[in-house]
């Protein structure tokens, strides 16, 4: 399949740019609800092999934090540099947290999934198919003719009309909107959030965030949309976003979260490919929200298990952190 994608280089300089030129025109304020820490052994873990994942982790070069979280509490975190207060700029990630947006506002029913895009966008972004609807946008497929035949990976223009939509669908800025309904309910406050200067948050990247804070959205998907005890996104809305969306464009994609399902030919942002599991030791239920040199959230429902690394690898395609990071945890993993 051909596919149309951002010369590598440009990709990468565009993403920085944006962060470095937004990053003083987002959203936030100051200290978060805590986690609880408890041992490892009360959760079924083992400090030794945590610790030795963690060593392992270091390895993967450029890393500020490392955290593990079971059953809603962490236990185990080792931080590189800095400490559990220290943001990193999300990057990527920052489109798991824009697709749950979505997720929210489709939910009150501002908006629905498969309302096209010339709905609410007068005149969309030029490479945006006619037919595309906020589901193709939501699956990076709507740059394709017929939409949903082709993943086309984006962090600009195509993937920000999300925003725009948020904000006309709902009324108020988009900005507004992610604190009032997704990052004050998961007590995140100690936040950045890039906007476009019209108070529409980035959805492609520009959160910047701590660990601990970026393992709040794993956890939320992990607990089907509910927050301590209070539902913040429906459950039908989050197998959606962790299903693909249209396998044969990529079976690796869901709503802006990258999946490891057996279910065909898979395609990274950067141009990898491959077919059946990403991360072939990982279980097919596995997900993971993904950003440029190694942000990373995994979630392994089966255990029970949220996991964190942030900082600046030098590794721009994420797959290769992604299973390099994989491969630290893994014995560490207590057995189903």
């Amino acid at each position: 399949m051909e596919q149309k994608r951002f010369p590598f280089l440009l990709l990468i300089i565009a993403q920085i740019i944006a962060v470095l030129c937004l990053a003083t025109a987002g959203c936030d304020s100051e200290s978060g609800s805590d986690w609880a820490v408890e041992a490892p052994e009360d959760h079924g873990m083992c400090t030794a092999l945590l610790e030795t994942a963690a060593d392992e982790v270091e390895k993967i070069g450029g890393r500020q934090g490392f955290v593990m979280i079971r059953d809603r509490v962490i236990v185990y975190e080792k931080y590189y540099y800095g400490d559990e207060e220290t943001k990193n700029t999300a990057f990527s990630v920052t489109k798991s947290f824009g697709s749950t947006l979505v997720g929210i506002a489709s939910d009150m029913g501002l908006l629905d999934i498969d309302d096209p895009v010339s709905r609410w966008i007068d005149v969309p972004w030029f490479t945006i198919d006619e037919n595309a609807s906020i589901r193709h946008l939501l699956s990076q497929t709507s740059e394709s003719d017929p939409p949903g035949s082709e993943f086309n990976y984006d962090s600009a223009f195509v993937i920000n009309t999300l925003s725009q939509i948020v904000t006309r669908a709902s009324g108020m800025h988009s900005k507004e909107f992610a604190k009032k309904y997704l990052m004050e309910p998961l007590g995140i406050e100690d936040y950045n959030w890039a906007t476009d200067g019209y108070g529409n948050v980035l959805f492609g990247l520009g959160l910047t965030a701590t660990c601990r804070d970026i393992a709040r959205l794993g956890q939320l998907y992990l607990d089907r949309g509910v927050w301590n005890s209070a539902r913040v996104v429906s459950e039908q809305f989050i197998e959606e976003a962790v299903t693909p969306a249209f396998p044969e464009a990529n079976a690796g994609y869901g709503f802006l979260w990258w999946l490891n399902r057996n279910a065909g030919e898979w395609h990274t942002a950067l141009g990898m490919n491959g077919e059946g599991k990403m991360i072939e030791g990982a279980p097919e239920n596995f997900y993971n929200a993904t950003g440029l040199f190694g942000q990373l959230i995994y979630v392994i429902p089966d255990l029970d298990i949220v996991a964190v690394t942030m900082g600046m690898t030098l590794y721009p395609e994420t797959l290769i952190t992604k299973r390099k990071f994989w491969a630290a945890i893994e014995p560490c993993l207590p057995a189903e």
